[in-house]
């Protein structure tokens, strides 16, 4: 996916880390990307409001995916 939605390149790594690694959380994202919390924060939620990537909380962490990828029954398996 490059469409002009994801123009931004701290967007698209971001959305391209969910999409190489479903299920990854929040910290996960702030351990792999060489970015500062807000800008993580900022441009997931941009990413779940665009139906480009969906969160799921497991009580212990919010994970996220490619919003293609996978169903509610499949993320509680995880």
């Amino acid at each position: 996916m490059a469409g002009p939605e994801l123009e931004l390149e701290s967007r698209r790594a971001i959305y391209q880390h969910v999409a190489a690694n479903p299920g990854v959380h929040f910290r996960g994202l702030l351990d792999e990307l060489d970015y500062a919390q807000g800008t993580v924060q900022y441009h997931l939620r941009w990413l779940e409001r665009e139906g480009l990537v969906e969160a799921s909380d497991d009580g212990k962490f919010t994970r996220y995916y490619p919003a293609d990828s996978f169903d509610e029954a499949d993320r509680a398996v995880m």
